[in-house]
């Protein structure tokens, strides 16, 4: 299969082909080939190239253990990549988390090369100019140190793309790489919604000296997609032009009191000129990208009256949204949140706390209009409503994110034997909702419907890819088993006390489910998850099977 076919242009055949892959968790064997084949000296110095074309290095941030939103933007980063076998993943994490990770990752993206990056030194020195606060986790700042991070890892390149985890991408990566950033450092998408005077105290500005300087009604710049020449960053001192303003910051008078929110955002702004009172230096301070590279805020609870006027200028009428039982309070808000732009946005951003990873009820997620390019079939709770006078699908934002997600919950194994952090809590209708038998029947009514149409040749070849997804998909289930002739996902029960350290932490009879194998000795034991646990910790034990009973065989 070409590597193109996983661009989401593709036929609806395809479309299904790859939605079905994607929900049992891997890429095509021919995709991952591919891969291989292109990055095994992506980490080296100098340039780096698949042909003609040069590699595209796409970085992410995620300092604590859950990796789960990490491994979804990634699939969904090769997914919607013309050319997969350009691209080079890079992910900044701390020193604690690394080495366990780059196992995990090697078992649940197989075939795809990930350069993993920790510098605990220079984690330490971010930590100390944020003043050891807790109202910023240090790894936000993270895309303003990728040059330090490659540099100390030995990684050489001219240009990165810097991407918040807890994303989906549903365009072309590469359009964003071979943009001409037109001798500009730096390209991401401006956010009027947001100006300087929201995210920085003009007082404490007034005070360094700086009330003239900046404009306090500059618009935003969103940190969550930056396009980065790296050399011209390097040569224009950008990294040390935001350390000066987080010091400064705790000149004036306390280490917050010059931030009024979003810290890397605000300091962002002030470092590249982009709220500059001079307009000629605002103009130069960054490449804008276009909004089909921003839609976020599905993880938020709400509308604002504000943007439910603006829902409704959309073509959001009230028998619309009466069908989707969005209802509205006295001050115009309306939950739960209805979201549009992700029918045709290009990377989707769950920004606020209604996390898809986490095991919430369900009317605490949002809805959101689904992509056209993927069949009805693959969405558990598609409504089908008239927005603008047009047919729109629209399903719960969660889903958006589960289309993508592993069919196992990432937990993976400590610095040892006895137990390990688990994520959350499995959610198994979400997980496995997509059953062997349903995968295969969506695809046979696809082949079906278009083989009417085709010649015998054309009929032959299709019926080819359908035995080969099959046989995937097979292997596939296979791979969810582990010692003992356990499944992943299986509920099970534990036969006598288990120990931890001497420490009884599981009573007999405790009902537990299974999360994979043990990452380190995964022919002996196996990772379960007990919710009752008797230390009180929310953390999974790897046990024996001798250990646990399916609770089916009670």
């Amino acid at each position: 299969m070409r590597a193109s076919m996983v661009a989401f242009g593709v036929s609806s055949l395809a479309m299904v082909v790859l939605i079905g892959v994607l929900l049992v968790a891997h890429i095509t064997l021919s995709v991952c080939q591919n891969l291989q084949a292109a990055f095994g000296n992506a980490a080296s110095s100098g340039p780096a190239t698949v042909g003609a074309a040069p590699l595209i290095h796409v970085c992410f941030s995620c300092g604590g253990p859950d990796l789960r939103p990490f491994l979804v933007a990634v699939r969904s980063l090769l997914a919607a990549a013309g050319s997969p076998e350009r691209l080079s993943v890079h992910l900044i994490t701390s020193h604690i988390v690394a080495d366990w990770a780059q196992q995990a990752l090697r078992l649940h993206l197989p075939g795809v090369h990930i350069r993993i990056h920790q510098n605990s030194e220079l984690h330490a020195q971010i930590e100390g100019l944020l003043g050891g606060t807790r109202a910023v986790d240090p790894f936000d700042f993270a895309p303003f140190y990728i040059d330090e991070y490659f540099t100390s890892g030995d990684v050489h390149v001219a240009k990165v793309i810097y991407l918040d985890a807890e994303v989906v991408v549903q365009g072309d990566i590469a359009e964003l790489f071979d943009l001409d950033l037109g001798g500009k450092v730096v390209a991401a998408v401006p956010d009027c919604r947001l100006h300087l005077e929201d995210v920085v105290n003009s007082d404490s500005l007034a005070q360094l000296g700086f009330a003239s300087k900046y404009d306090l009604k500059a618009c935003g710049v969103g940190v969550d997609l930056l396009v980065i020449d790296l050399e011209k960053w390097r040569s224009q001192g950008i990294t040390a032009k935001i350390e000066e303003w987080l010091v400064r910051s705790r000149v004036a008078g306390g280490r917050s009191s010059l931030w009024r929110a979003h810290w890397p955002q605000a300091a962002f702004l002030l470092a590249i000129g982009a709220a500059s009172a001079t307009k000629s230096l605002r103009a130069e301070a960054f490449r804008e990208l276009g909004d089909a590279w921003r839609c976020d805020g599905l993880g938020l609870p709400s509308l604002s009256a504000i943007e439910a006027l603006g829902l409704k200028q959309q073509g959001v009428n009230d028998t619309t949204l009466s069908q989707l039982r969005v209802s509205f309070d006295e001050d115009g808000s309306a939950q739960p949140r209805l979201t549009l732009c992700t029918a045709t946005g290009k990377l989707v951003h769950f920004s606020g706390a209604a996390k898809p990873w986490l095991d919430l009820e369900s009317n605490r997620y949002g809805l959101c209009a689904a992509p056209a390019q993927v069949p009805k079939e693959f969405w558990n709770s598609a409504q089908a409503v008239r927005i603008a006078n047009r047919e729109s699908t629209v399903v719960s934002c969660q889903e958006l994110w589960s289309l993508f997600a592993s069919p196992d919950v990432l937990g993976g194994d400590g610095e040892d034997d006895e137990e390990t952090e688990a994520p959350g809590e499995l959610d198994h209708d979400r997980q496995w909702d997509k059953s062997h038998k349903t995968f295969v029947d969506n695809l046979r009514k696809q082949v079906d419907a278009e083989q009417s149409r085709d010649t015998d040749v054309e009929k032959e070849e299709r019926l080819k890819r359908l035995l080969k997804k099959m046989k995937q998909k097979d292997e596939e289930l296979q791979k969810r088993r582990v010692v003992g002739g356990f499944m992943v996902g299986q509920s099970v029960k534990s036969m006598a006390d288990i120990s931890v350290r001497g420490q009884v932490v599981v009573p007999k009879q405790t009902v537990g489910t299974i999360q994979g194998p043990s990452l380190k000795n995964p022919g002996v034991r196996i990772n379960v998850f007990f919710k009752a646990r008797l230390d009180g910790k929310f953390r999974s034990v790897n046990v024996l099977p001798r250990e646990i009973l399916l609770v089916e065989e009670e």
